[in-house]
């Protein structure tokens, strides 16, 4: 995030003509601070009754307005009420709609028969850690056998801890997996299962950098939000693969971490789908032992994707105690 600006100003209803109209009011977020990466919400609201020197009946129109304005929005949310009710009015911008690090001055404006009256807040908008690099080594590797360096370096913000979160895309898992929790070591190294098989078995890779107040941007290779591996599938038989799989599990169901348990449920979930499209080598390496280790190994994922945390060691302590 950026240097922190003063204090806002207060609410500052301002008449102009001789009738005080609807007094509009300003509700910012409790620190007047939002975040970049989540939508923008403000609430305002009008008092728009007779003891306000309004004339019941005759419309009251609002609309809120920002400096500096970001594009395409001059006068946002223009909406007429009832002279003799009153409304709460919302600002919602999507995410990302304003310049990060920026403050900027929210104003809601409330006309009544001629007469004007506006409300001021100010509003400064966190940004994510910034000037940071990710990189990934080596680009070219096997399937749960290479072990991938994942860095990130450089990354600054004021609002601390950073942290980061490596992950890759798996479509067949619908879409982002992440590699274990978001956490303060910026070099990891994790296995990887293997790329898309259409695709020269290229694998997109990305890292997710964040700050102490959890807003975020996603860093990549190239000025894109990824990075480009080529992982090929994992060699061995289906007994190794069968073997790799127990091995990593193990280490992370001793740790007692369901991040990295779900993690490496991912990986080998998608080494598990490979095998039986791989044909009649894939068939011939495996022989008539690939069913039931493939439905061995798939059960104990499904009961890890329906809830890891059976597989960390108090869950197991309490099932023996049982």
């Amino acid at each position: 995030g950026a240097a922190r600006p003063g204090p806002p100003p207060a609410n500052t209803p301002r008449p102009a003509g001789g009738l005080l109209p609807a007094i509009p009011v300003i509700t910012p977020p409790l620190d007047s601070r939002v975040a970049w990466s989540a939508p923008t919400r403000l609430t305002g609201s009008l008092l728009a009754t007779s003891a306000n020197g309004t004339v019941p009946g005759r419309a009251v129109t609002f609309f809120w307005s920002l400096d500096p304005s970001p594009p395409g929005l001059l006068a946002y949310n223009r909406t007429a009420l009832d002279g003799a009710t009153s409304g709460a009015l919302s600002l919602v911008l999507a995410a990302k709609t304003l310049q990060p690090d920026q403050a900027y001055i929210v104003r809601l404006t409330s006309t009544q028969g001629g007469a004007l009256s506006i409300a001021s807040a100010s509003i400064v908008i966190n940004g994510p850690p910034a000037g940071g690099t990710f990189a990934i080594s080596p680009y070219v590797g096997v399937a749960l056998t290479t072990g991938f360096s994942f860095t990130a370096a450089g990354w600054s913000d004021v609002d601390l801890p950073i942290t980061v979160q490596f992950g890759y895309f798996d479509m067949g898992a619908g879409g982002d997996v992440m590699l274990g929790s978001r956490g303060e070591s910026l070099v990891q190294t994790w296995v990887l299962p293997h790329g898309n098989p259409t695709g020269s078995y290229n694998l997109s890779v990305h890292c997710t950098v964040s700050d102490g107040l959890g807003v975020s941007t996603r860093a990549g290779c190239n000025g894109l939000d990824y990075c480009i591996v080529q992982v090929t599938p994992f060699p061995g038989t289906c007994e190794e693969l069968d073997a790799s799989y127990r091995s990593a599990m193990g280490v992370a169901i001793s740790s007692g971490n369901t991040p990295l348990v779900s993690a490496y449920a991912a990986i080998y979930s998608r080494a598990i789908r490979v095998l039986p499209f791989q044909g009649e080598d894939g068939l011939a390496r495996c022989g008539n032992d690939w069913p039931a280790v493939i439905s061995s190994m798939a059960a104990t994922l499904f009961a890890a994707a329906a809830g890891p945390d059976t597989y960390t060691l108090p869950a197991q302590r309490r099932r023996a105690a049982a």
